[in-house]
C-alpha cells in the first residue's frame, strides 16, 4: 500500500530531494502572501464561522493586501492557484506508482504550504484532477526526450563555423554596444567603435525585435535613443499587423463560420507574414498578445466606473484605439462572472457589474468621439485625452478644434429650428428619391424578366383577364331586367310610403268629429301661401318658383289663433286641438320636401 497518507518521511523526502529550502528567498511575494495568509483561518478553514462570510472575508484579504503591498484582487486569484498546485502535488506524492515514475513536478512553496493539508479535498482531486496533470506531464516530458534525442542525432561531427547574424546588416564587424572595442597590438583601438553605428541600423534590420536574436549584444546596455528606435519599430509593426488583421474576421470572430477552418487561417498567417517580414508563429503570438492587452485594459476601464481605487497605477496601451473594433468579441458574460467572485466588490457594485454593457462605438477613428458635457473646461478634456497615448500629430490638431469649438458663442434657437427643419426636408427629400430609384430598379428588374420570359409573367396576364371579366359582369348586371325590376320595385315602395302618410293624415282631421274641419279661406293667409293678397290658390305658379318662398312668423301665429278659436266655436276637446295641430305640421313638413 506504500506510506501512511500524508507521512512526514514522504514531505521531507520531497523537500531534500528538490532542495527546496535553498530555491526561495526571503524577499519573495508568493512566500509572503502564504505567510500572510496563515494567520487569517477565515480565507480558508470551511468550518470557521466566517468562512461564508464575505463581508467579514473582506477586512482580512484588506490586511493581506497592505501586509503584501500586492493588489487586493491579485491575493485572491494567486492564492487561489497556489493552493491548486499544492493540493495536487499532495495528492500525488500519496500515490508511490506515480512517485515511482518522478512524479509530481517540483513546487516550490510545498513546505510552507503544509499547514493546508487537513483543507485538502482529496478524493475529489485524486478523481478529476491528476489523471489529466499526469497525462499532461507524461506527454510533455516524452516530447522532450524526442526533441532531444533528434537533435543530438542531427548534430555534426565536426564543429562548423559559426555565421555571423550582424554581417548583412552592419558588415564583417558586429557592434560591441556597452563595451570597449578590441585594442590592437600597438595599443590603439581596432574596428568601428559604439559612435560608428547610429540608432537607424537598429530600426532598418528586419528582424531587430525578433526573440531568436535576444541572445546578442543589442540587449545588452542600450542607450536611450537605440531603446526608442527599438521601441517605434516594434510600434510600426504593431500597427501594421492590426491593420492586417482586421481584414479578416474570421481571425478574431468566434461566430465567423470560417474560425474554425485552421488550413484558411493558416494561409492567411502566412500572407501577413509576407507583408510583415515575419514569420507566421511571430506574428499570430504578436497578435494574441495585444488581444490580450486589450482585453486586459478594457476591463480595466469597465471596472473603473464601479468607484474601486487601483493599488498599482495602470501603465496604458498604446495600441488601444487601434484595437476597438474587438470590443463586440470579448466574451462579455465570462468577464461578468470572473468580477462577481472577487470579494472586494459591494452588493451595490456586484449589481453595476450585472448591468455592464459593450459601448456602442466601436470605431477607433477620433474624428467620430465627441466631447461629453459633463467635461467643464478644455483643459479638463486634455487631461482625460491625455490618459491614452497619441498616434500621430493629427490627434493633437483635432482635439485643437474640438476646444475651439466649444469655446464658440451660442447660436440663436431660431438657427436651431431652421436648421431642424432643413433637415426633416431634406430627410424627405432623400426618402422619395430613394423610393423613387427602388421603383426604377424594380421596374427594370420586372422589364427584364418580362423579356427573358417571352412577354409578362402568367400570374399578371391573369390578373388582368380577371379584373376585365368583373368588369364585364358589372355592366351587364347593371343592364339586366332584374336589376330593372329592382329599381322599380324600390320607387314604388317610397310612393306607397308617401301614400300611406297622407292617408294618415286625412284620418286624423276626421278622427272624433261628424264635421269634418275646413280650413279657412286663403285670402287671410296670403302671406303664408308665399303670394299677394288675392291670390288663393296654394298651387299657383307661385310655388313653383326657383326661390323659396319667405314664411311669416305673425301670420303663422295669426294662423293657429284662428284656427284655435274655430276649434273652440265648434266645441271640440282640448285633446283633439294637439291632434289637428300635429296633423297641420305634418302637411307643412310634406309640402317643404316637395320644393
Amino acid at each position: 500500500m506504500g506510506k501512511k497518507l500524508g507521512s512526514f518521511d514522504t514531505d521531507l523526502a520531497y523537500i531534500k530531494k528538490h532542495k527546496l529550502r535553498e530555491r526561495i528567498g526571503p524577499e519573495d511575494k508568493s512566500l509572503k502572501l502564504i505567510k500572510a495568509i496563515e494567520k487569517y483561518p477565515c480565507l480558508y478553514d470551511e468550518k470557521h464561522p466566517d468562512y461564508k462570510q464575505n463581508k467579514n472575508q473582506q477586512p482580512a484579504w484588506r490586511k493581506v493586501s497592505e501586509m503584501t503591498n500586492i493588489p487586493l484582487l491579485q491575493c485572491w486569484s494567486k492564492f487561489k492557484a497556489l493552493f491548486f498546485n499544492f493540493s495536487t502535488t499532495y495528492v500525488i506524492l500519496q500515490d508511490p506508482t506515480l512517485v515511482a515514475q518522478g512524479l509530481p513536478k517540483m513546487f516550490l512553496y510545498y513546505e510552507h504550504m503544509l499547514f493546508l493539508k487537513p483543507f485538502v479535498k482529496f478524493h475529489g482531486i485524486r478523481k478529476h484532477h491528476v489523471p489529466f496533470i499526469v497525462k499532461k506531464i507524461m506527454k510533455n516530458r516524452s516530447a522532450k526526450e524526442a526533441k532531444a534525442q533528434k537533435n543530438h542525432q542531427s548534430r555534426p561531427a565536426t564543429k562548423q563555423p559559426q555565421v555571423n547574424p550582424w554581417k548583412p546588416w552592419m558588415g564583417d564587424n558586429p557592434p560591441n554596444f556597452g563595451k570597449s572595442p578590441p585594442v590592437s597590438s600597438d595599443g590603439s583601438q581596432s574596428g568601428p567603435s559604439t559612435s560608428q553605428y547610429s540608432a537607424a541600423h537598429l530600426s532598418d534590420h528586419p528582424r531587430a525585435g525578433n526573440s531568436k536574436f535576444s541572445s546578442f549584444p543589442i540587449d545588452e546596455e542600450l542607450s536611450e535613443k537605440q531603446i526608442q528606435q527599438l521601441q517605434k519599430y516594434s510600434l510600426t509593426f504593431h500597427k501594421k499587423l492590426i491593420k492586417m488583421v482586421k481584414q479578416f474576421p474570421c481571425l478574431y470572430n468566434t461566430n465567423s463560420q470560417d474560425y474554425h477552418n485552421v488550413e484558411m487561417k493558416q494561409i492567411i498567417w502566412e500572407e501577413i507574414s509576407k507583408k510583415c517580414a515575419r514569420s507566421s508563429n511571430e506574428c499570430r503570438d504578436a497578435f494574441n498578445y495585444l488581444l490580450k492587452k486589450f482585453g486586459e485594459t478594457y476591463v480595466g476601464k469597465m471596472v473603473s466606473r464601479l468607484g474601486v481605487p487601483e493599488e498599482t497605477k495602470r501603465k496604458p496601451f498604446q495600441h488601444y484605439r487601434e484595437l476597438r473594433f474587438l470590443k463586440r468579441y470579448i466574451p462579455l458574460q465570462e468577464v461578468k462572472d470572473s468580477l462577481l467572485q472577487d470579494p472586494r466588490y459591494t452588493l451595490v457594485q456586484k449589481m453595476m457589474i450585472t448591468e455592464f454593457q459593450h459601448s456602442p462605438d466601436t470605431s477607433p477613428d477620433i474624428s467620430e468621439l465627441r466631447v461629453p458635457q459633463q467635461w467643464d473646461s478644455p483643459t479638463n478634456a486634455r487631461d482625460v485625452w491625455e490618459e491614452e497615448p497619441w498616434e500621430n500629430e493629427f490627434d493633437r490638431e483635432d482635439l485643437q478644434l474640438l476646444e475651439v469649438d466649444r469655446l464658440l458663442p451660442s447660436r440663436p434657437q431660431q438657427w436651431d429650428r431652421d436648421a431642424d427643419e432643413r433637415d426633416r426636408v431634406q430627410w424627405e427629400r432623400d426618402r422619395m428619391q430613394e423610393r423613387e430609384r427602388e421603383n426604377n430598379l424594380r421596374d427594370s428588374q420586372w422589364e427584364r424578366d418580362s423579356d427573358r420570359r417571352g412577354g409578362p409573367p402568367q400570374w399578371e396576364k391573369e390578373n388582368v383577364l380577371r379584373g376585365f371579366q368583373e368588369l364585364e359582369r358589372d355592366h351587364d348586371s347593371r343592364d339586366s331586367p332584374q336589376w330593372e325590376r329592382d329599381r322599380e320595385a324600390r320607387g314604388s315602395q317610397q310612393q306607397w310610403e308617401r301614400d300611406n302618410e297622407n292617408s294618415d293624415l286625412r284620418n286624423n282631421f276626421s278622427r272624433n268629429s261628424h264635421n269634418p274641419i275646413t280650413p279657412p279661406p286663403p285670402q287671410h293667409y296670403s302671406g303664408f301661401s308665399g303670394g299677394a293678397s288675392g291670390q288663393t290658390d296654394p298651387g299657383n305658379s307661385q310655388w313653383n318658383n326657383t326661390e323659396r318662398p319667405v314664411v311669416d312668423v305673425d301670420e303663422v301665429d295669426s294662423f293657429f289663433q284662428h284656427l284655435s278659436q274655430k276649434i273652440k266655436d265648434s266645441n271640440i276637446g282640448s285633446h283633439t286641438f294637439i291632434d289637428v295641430q300635429s296633423a297641420i305640421l305634418n302637411v307643412l313638413a310634406c309640402k317643404l320636401r316637395t320644393y
